[in-house]
């Protein structure tokens, strides 16, 4: 994971953007995500490798899920446009396991514990 603060923050603006099936430029992404971070009182990244990290980071959550890499990339007149790959809405969007539905069960229950 990228080293830096606020990555979930970013990883869900992301998202969000790639889940419109648009392609964005890196410049593109990086200027919509500061913008949110800056509606949310939050530092903009400075960085072009940041969000080059944190789209690395998605790729190997998608990895894990899925068993292919999800964001994709395609190199026309000189710059590099990224996209969910065909079939992906959301790196958010997958059906909850029968074990992962049992930990949010025993994680309730002891929420429950405390006033």
């Amino acid at each position: 994971m990228a080293n830096t603060k606020d990555y979930a923050m970013r990883e869900m603006i992301l998202d969000q953007c790639l889940s419109t099936g648009k392609e964005y430029t890196r410049e593109q992404l990086q200027e919509i995500v500061n913008k949110r971070l800056a509606e949310r009182d939050m530092m903009p990244i400075r960085s072009r490798s940041t969000i080059l990290q944190d789209i690395q980071e998605m790729n190997e959550k998608f990895y894990q899920l899925y068993g292919s890499y999800g964001i994709v990339y395609e190199d026309r007149h000189r710059k590099r446009y990224y996209h969910y790959r065909e079939g992906i809405v959301s790196i958010y969007n997958r059906e909850l396991s029968s074990e992962d539905i049992e930990k949010l069960q025993e994680v309730r229950s002891l929420l429950q514990g405390y006033s």
